[in-house]
């Protein structure tokens, strides 16, 4: 019975990881949108010629292609963390880890740091994969 519940916390995990990336995904391809939008917006005050608007909107257009470059990275990390789950759900052994953190929310302090988590969870699950498979 503590099996099932385990596997069932195990779920909500996964169910709660795919939610954050299909989210990160879906952000991304806003923020890719709006730089489109505003890189139309640059090639429309060029031909204006309206060089302040230019700069300003091509401005604009790199903080929105970063950004969506920033929720790409952030949803590839969250797809590697729902390969671990579903490894854990596939082939569970009595010293499972606990699952990555998922950040909700804009506070950047937080992601960076829950980033930072992941990848060293990540890291120390590989190594112990690497450890396993040599094993065998």
């Amino acid at each position: 019975m503590a099996r099932l519940d385990e596997q069932g916390r195990w779920r909500e995990q996964l169910a709660a990881a795919m939610a954050e990336e299909h989210r990160l995904h879906e952000a991304a391809a806003r923020e890719e949108a709006a730089a489109r939008r505003w890189e139309a917006r640059a090639a429309l005050a060029e031909r204006k010629e309206a060089p302040d608007l230019v700069d300003a909107a091509r401005y604009r257009m790199a903080q929105h292609t970063a950004r969506a470059e920033r929720y790409r990275a952030e949803a590839a990390r969250q797809q590697a963390h729902i390969v671990a789950l579903k490894a854990v759900l596939l082939q569970p052994g009595p010293a499972a880890r606990p699952p990555l953190l998922v950040v909700e929310g804009d506070d950047p302090v937080a992601r960076r740091l829950a980033a930072l988590e992941r990848e060293d969870r990540l890291e120390r699950d590989l190594a112990e994969l690497k450890r396993q498979l040599g094993r065998h």
